[in-house]
Formats: structure tokens, C-alpha cells, sequence
């Protein structure tokens, strides 16, 4: 194994010094310099589009690309109205959801109306009661004391 290195080293020597200084430089530069590569799948799909543009009669590439953008125009324009129609969809829900709220608020708003009325009326017939209550007292007490 070892000899077939030094046997290569020594081809390799014997290749260098029958190059010149700028052939060496050159290799070195070739083998030293960043390498820029483009993704092949990329790049071969380039040089496919390209190759078809340039076999393709101007007016078959015009008919194929205004094909093409009415497609994406009438997808676009089911995605358009899909969207719009989700979006009536999601007001028309949220509307009924309100009035469902303001409907329930005018309840709740009754609601506390009586019950402020009639908490006013239970707390005028308690003073009533009381101040009955209170004259009551009074006469007991009266009556108590003449006996």
C-alpha cells in the first residue's frame, strides 16, 4: 500500500514538473475556487421550459398562456366567491347572535324593572308594618300601664 503512494507522489511530481508555473496556478485556482451550483431539478426544468418556448410558434405559446391565466382567473374567482359566501355566512350568524343578545338584554332589563317595583312596594308595606307594628306597641303599653 505504501508503495503505491510513493509511486503515485512520484507520477504526480513527475506530472508537475513537466507543467509550467501557470498550468500549476491554474489547477490550483480551478480546484480552489467556490463552486456555485444551482439545483439540478430547478435547472433542468429551466432548460425544459426554454427549450419548449423556443420550439413553440409565438402564437401556440400565446394561446397556451392565455389558457392558462383564465384558469387561474376562474379559480380565482370560485375562491373569491367561496370566500364571500363564508363570509355572508359568518354575518348572517353573528346577526342572529346579536339580536339574540339584545333580546335577552330588553328581558333582563324588564326583569329588573319589576323586581326594582316590586322591592319599592315590599319595602313600603315593611315601613307599614312597622310603624303598625310600632303604634301597637304604644297601646299595649298604655293599656299596661292603666292596669
Amino acid at each position: 500500500m505504501m508503495e503505491e503512494v510513493s509511486v503515485m507522489m512520484a507520477y504526480d511530481a513527475n506530472v508537475m514538473e513537466q507543467m509550467s508555473e501557470d498550468e500549476i496556478l491554474a489547477c490550483l485556482v480551478a480546484d480552489t475556487e467556490p463552486k456555485f451550483t444551482v439545483p439540478t431539478k430547478k435547472a433542468k426544468l429551466r432548460e425544459s421550459l426554454l427549450q419548449i418556448m423556443d420550439d413553440e410558434d409565438p402564437l401556440d405559446k400565446y394561446l397556451r398562456e392565455n389558457r392558462e391565466l383564465q384558469q387561474a382567473s376562474i379559480r380565482l374567482e370560485q375562491e373569491n366567491d367561496n370566500l364571500a359566501h363564508r363570509l355572508i355566512t359568518s354575518k348572517v350568524a353573528l346577526r342572529k347572535a346579536l339580536d339574540k343578545a339584545e333580546d335577552r338584554v330588553d328581558e333582563l332589563t324588564e326583569d329588573l324593572l319589576h323586581s326594582r317595583h316590586r322591592l319599592r312596594a315590599t319595602e313600603e308595606e315593611k315601613r307599614g308594618k312597622e310603624e303598625e307594628a310600632a303604634m301597637l306597641k304604644e297601646v299595649l303599653r298604655r293599656e299596661l300601664e292603666k292596669a
